[in-house]
């Protein structure tokens, strides 16, 4: 196979799940002879795992993509939301750490820190973490959701408000914020789904909080 063929072949199954939600032909772009040990196939073959909503499976892979290469933050931050989405909080929580450790700025780490929180009913914590997250949707995103569980739906609307106005039609993220249990509200237009918690209000648009 011709030099930087597979990272070619493996960063276009990449956008075939993440763009075109077309799994069956990222996995026909991967297919069994492009070199497994590679970070960039390993990374997407995870990324196929949980879009086939295997994420247990993806977990493994995600540990070889981070033993592969071990100082790029983004591993960290995609093992720990797969963490999060098979119940293992405490090791999201350790992955999200050492993605501090690496780049303490980074994007998502303090979000998903938040949703942390919220899942484990730190409502208070959730809102911190929300706002030390960098300025953009996710921060937005992140205070909304930790203002209405902590009660504050002006808060929350407000917050809410400025998403909607900053991003409009353009966020392909379907938000539901419709009852105050944490539950699954994470909702992507590409079929994503993760454990989030509700508010009041609905609105589509958002990209994926996914980072690969």
């Amino acid at each position: 196979m011709k030099p930087g063929l597979t990272e070619a072949r493996a960063q276009l199954a990449y956008y075939q799940v993440l763009v075109d939600w077309d799994i069956a032909a990222a996995e026909r772009e991967l297919g069994e002879r492009l070199q497994r040990k590679k970070t960039i196939v390993l990374n997407t073959r995870a990324l196929i795992r949980r879009a086939r909503g295997d994420s247990p499976g993806a977990v493994p892979l995600q540990r070889r993509v981070i033993d592969s290469d071990p100082l790029w933050v983004t591993w960290y931050i995609n093992l720990a939301a797969t963490l999060v989405q098979v119940g293992q909080y405490d090791d999201a929580e350790s992955a999200l750490r050492k993605a501090m450790e690496l780049q303490s700025g980074a994007q998502s780490i303090h979000s998903t820190f938040s949703l942390l929180a919220l899942l484990r009913g730190q409502t208070d914590l959730a809102l911190r973490e929300a706002q030390l997250e960098p300025e953009g949707i996710w921060r937005d995103v992140y205070v909304a959701l930790a203002q209405h569980a902590r009660g504050d739906q002006a808060a929350a609307d407000a917050a809410l408000d400025k998403l909607i106005a900053a991003q409009g039609d353009n966020f392909q993220f379907r938000l539901h914020l419709s009852t105050p249990a944490v539950a699954k509200a994470r909702s992507f237009s590409s079929g994503w789904t993760a454990p989030m918690p509700h508010a009041s209000r609905s609105w589509r648009g958002m990209p994926s909080h996914i980072l690969f």
